[in-house]
């Protein structure tokens, strides 16, 4: 697909009639002070205004005159900023450096709404992640995780979670190696990035990216942090390098108990790497080195390290709980739970891989948390 619209002005924008005009404008009014445009005109706080949607906007108190909106209209006609909206509206790739289209539009569009990209109708594919967002939220608060127990603040420590567009950096140094992306093309050709999540949900995010996500540009994936709650004394824990960049998070919530009495709890989230390490004493010490820079950032003087402290995530400790890994974890973490009180929670399977292959290779290490408090694998 290529774009069809082109802008009605040629040349550089500062070149363009209508750019000139509002230059010659702008030298003779940027010295007026507002009082004066008040003095002269007392009606524009009810005239300089606009209504809308719920929304209203007063640009009086700006340094504009009668004059002003119609040259900053000329320069909008004569750069075709009309026909690009319709384009936008159409699914154009009008995002001209991302070679793609602008999708803002769809993520808003109620649900009988059509946007076709590349012939297919973009809408659907939205609402039918939102529809599953909701489900999964809608089904962890009314407690169908929690023996029933309704849940009003939840917290969810994901990882390779992705993150599009202009966030991204677009340029890559010549021969960057470029890791295959997790998901290129999804089982039901949906793909959202975390910011469209957490801003559809209505949850706080902190996101850092480890590393690009493949060839789609521009596109990377890291660790995240999605809560209902907001999130302060946010930490990037950089971890030793292996094969592949890894950025630990960490962030405080806070709130009250039913009863009233104010508490604060320290979160962090992980994703070790699966480094062979064959030169560096083999995968176990590479996962034991970044385990170990993990606790050290966690307990030594980081922000809120007296908390009580929830640590979960993804260790890849492919020979199970008698990692080296996880020994330095439960060293620090002594109140986590231990495959001994919970044999069928600490030994499940959280992967699932081809030939029927399978491994426990997320975990929950806690510190400071009360023992009343049971963790559940969903």
């Amino acid at each position: 697909m290529t774009i069809s619209v082109t802008p009605a002005g040629t040349g550089p924008l500062t070149e363009r009639p209508a750019w000139k005009a509002l230059e010659a404008h702008h030298r003779n009014i940027r010295t007026v002070h507002l009082r004066e445009l008040f003095a002269r005109d007392p009606g524009r706080g009810e005239r300089m205004t606009a209504e809308a949607a719920g929304l209203y906007l007063d640009y009086s108190k700006n340094r504009i005159a009668d004059d002003t909106l119609p040259l900053l209209v000329s320069l909008a006609e004569e750069s075709g900023l009309r026909a690009r909206i319709d384009a936008m509206f159409r699914g154009e790739p009008i995002n001209v450096s991302e070679k793609r289209a602008v999708l803002h539009v769809a993520l808003r569009a109620p649900r009988g709404a059509s946007l076709q990209v590349d012939g297919r109708s973009v809408v659907l594919d939205v609402h039918a992640v939102l529809d599953r967002m909701t489900s999964f939220a809608n089904r962890l608060r009314g407690g169908e995780f929690t023996a029933g127990a309704p849940i009003a603040q939840f917290v969810l420590l994901l990882q390779e979670a992705h993150r599009q567009g202009r966030d991204v950096p677009v340029n890559l140094p010549a021969d960057a190696p470029v890791p295959h992306a997790i998901i290129e093309h999804a089982p039901d050709g949906t793909r959202r990035d975390i910011k469209a999540v957490a801003e559809r949900m209505g949850l706080h995010l902190f996101y850092a990216p480890a590393m690009r996500n493949g060839a789609i540009a521009p596109e990377d994936r890291g660790t995240a942090i999605l809560s209902t709650l907001p999130l302060s004394d946010l930490q990037a824990i950089e971890l030793p390098f292996e094969r592949q960049r890894r950025v630990a998070l960490a962030a405080t919530i806070e709130g009250t108990t039913p009863s009233g009495a104010a508490w604060r709890l320290r979160l962090a989230d992980v994703q070790i790497d699966t480094s062979l390490a064959l030169t560096r004493g083999g995968p176990f010490a590479a996962r034991k080195r970044q385990a170990e820079a993990l606790v050290e950032a966690l307990t030594m003087g980081g922000p809120d390290a007296t908390l009580p402290t929830v640590v979960g995530g993804d260790f890849n400790t492919w020979l199970g709980p008698q990692e080296p890994a996880l020994d330095v974890m439960r060293r620090a973490f002594a109140e986590a739970p231990d495959a001994s009180s919970h044999a069928p929670l600490m030994t499940a399977s959280t992967w699932r891989g081809p030939l029927g292959m399978r491994a426990a290779l997320d975990y929950v290490f806690l510190r400071g948390v009360p023992r009343t408090e049971a963790p559940h694998r969903l």
